[in-house]
């Protein structure tokens, strides 16, 4: 039977960032459930007064039992940014069918993230671009203003930066460590799904994950941050045949 798909979008966007995949994937001849919800500070859902990945995962859990979906063990997990991290988390934790990551940060990879958090450089990451700068950047020029329109909801949010902030700072030093070997010790299907032209997370980052996760990479040409925007169909093609395959295990 196909389980359900839970997709987590990352900073600062919403459950919006999975529009066209979810397009795609709608036109399968048969659909699976696809979940995505907003996190929290996204989409109109309030922020959490803590900001830390402890929290977020509280949360997912509070939704998972409110939308009476099945065991974490049960869903196909795909994250990306800072959602790729909480869908880590849950996998090592919780379990899942199968976990594919696209540009995501585990282990150190988010110490960048942690140190641009403090003074004197989050005056210029965080206190004066927030997440318009990152957010800019994630896709081809081209399709700058409609990506930073369709999210402008988020990025007005007077509190957006100094929340990004707290969250980079969050990033505990031991849970990350750890987390590349949990997965690998949990034993679930993990897969990595990385544009080429990713300047958040670039491909020399994504190549040590992988190793890390003994888990193989995939690359999409042409791309960055914005894959699931900007190769929906590319993702998909991607996703379809490693769901099949967790599932006939």
């Amino acid at each position: 039977m196909a389980s359900p798909v839970l997709l987590l979008h990352g900073v600062p966007t919403g459950a919006d960032w999975w529009r066209e995949l979810r397009a795609v994937l709608a036109e399968d001849p048969h659909p699976r459930l696809i979940l995505a919800p907003d996190l929290p500070g996204c989409g109109g859902v309030a922020p959490l007064a803590d900001q830390g990945v402890e929290a977020h995962l509280a949360w997912l859990e509070g939704w998972r039992r409110a939308s009476a979906l099945p065991p974490w063990s049960q869903l196909h997990l795909v994250g990306t940014d800072h959602g790729g991290l909480l869908a880590a988390h849950l996998a090592a934790r919780q379990g899942a069918r199968s976990l594919s990551l696209c540009s995501t940060a585990l282990g150190l990879g988010w110490l960048p993230a942690r140190i641009t958090a403090w003074p004197p450089l989050d005056a210029w990451f965080y206190r004066r671009h927030g997440g318009r700068l990152w957010l800019s950047q994630a896709v081809a020029p081209e399709r700058r203003n409609e990506v930073l329109e369709r999210f402008s909801g988020v990025l007005t949010d007077p509190d957006l930066p100094e929340r990004m902030r707290q969250m980079a700072l969050g990033l505990g030093i031991r849970a990350g460590l750890g987390l590349p070997a949990r997965l690998r010790a949990a034993g679930i299907p993990v897969q990595l799904i990385w544009g080429r032209r990713d300047h958040h997370y670039p491909l020399p980052s994504a190549r040590i994950l992988a190793r890390w996760l003994a888990a193989p990479l995939h690359t999409v040409p042409g791309v960055g941050h914005g894959l699931p925007i900007e190769a929906p169909a590319a993702l998909a093609a991607r996703l379809r045949p490693f769901w099949e395959a967790a599932e006939a295990r």
